[in-house]
């Protein structure tokens, strides 16, 4: 059943209950509406259902006006693309807009990068990540480290800086180590690296 505070402007709901718009779903067990803000409190076995992708979480703030999901506990998303893990930010779904904050993991196929936060651009697949970044890539062999890695796909490149370092892992499990103040990666269009470049205070070596 639904509750409308008309002192408050709000209405809640405290056994269960589904919100719908155009392309979004959202259920929960317990609801409250905010009429004047336009933002949905929803707490307690939170799942959305989307045209692009799927997530579940104990509670998010949702602002219906600006369709926008604002993350307030550890959230789960899986996409056809990747799986996300974070706990605080915010995702505008009209946009494709996001900002990850907290304890994020992105996962596909081959990679999975880690960070204290991360910003990313879903159309012009772009991405940043800021402190303990971590890129690995069991395909193609490499893990990147860093605490400041942007991304560009479309441009085929990733730079990082701020204690970065890479590893090289070829076919018997040997690795190649590289630091320097500003590494850049040079990809094709099927994301294999083919130049690296490495800048200012350049060093390698192997464990042996």
């Amino acid at each position: 059943s639904l509750i409308y505070d008309l002192h408050q402007d709000v209405g809640y709901f405290l056994t269960g209950g589904t919100m719908i718009n155009v392309e979004d779903t959202l259920s929960s067990l317990l609801g409250y509406y905010y009429t004047k803000s336009d933002e949905v409190l929803l707490m307690h076995d939170v799942f959305l259902n989307s045209a692009s992708y799927t997530m579940d979480c104990d509670s998010l703030m949702y602002n219906t006006l600006r369709e926008t999901v604002y993350f307030i506990s550890r959230t789960h998303m899986v996409s056809d693309e990747n799986t996300i893990y974070t706990t605080s930010g915010w995702y505008e779904t009209k946009t494709d807009l996001a900002t990850l904050v907290d304890d994020v993991e992105l996962i596909n196929e081959s990679q999975h990068l880690r960070a204290d936060s991360v910003y990313y651009d879903k159309n012009q697949r772009y991405g940043i990540g800021w402190d303990n970044v971590v890129i690995s890539d069991s395909v193609k062999g490499y893990v990147l480290k860093g605490n400041y890695v942007e991304h560009h796909e479309l441009g085929g490149y990733s730079t990082a800086t701020d204690s970065n370092q890479l590893i090289l892992i070829d076919e018997s499990k040997d690795s190649l180590f590289l630091h320097s103040d500003t590494l850049r990666i040079l990809f094709d269009t099927l994301q294999e690296p083919q130049v690296i470049m490495a800048f200012n205070k350049v060093k390698f070596y192997r464990k042996d």
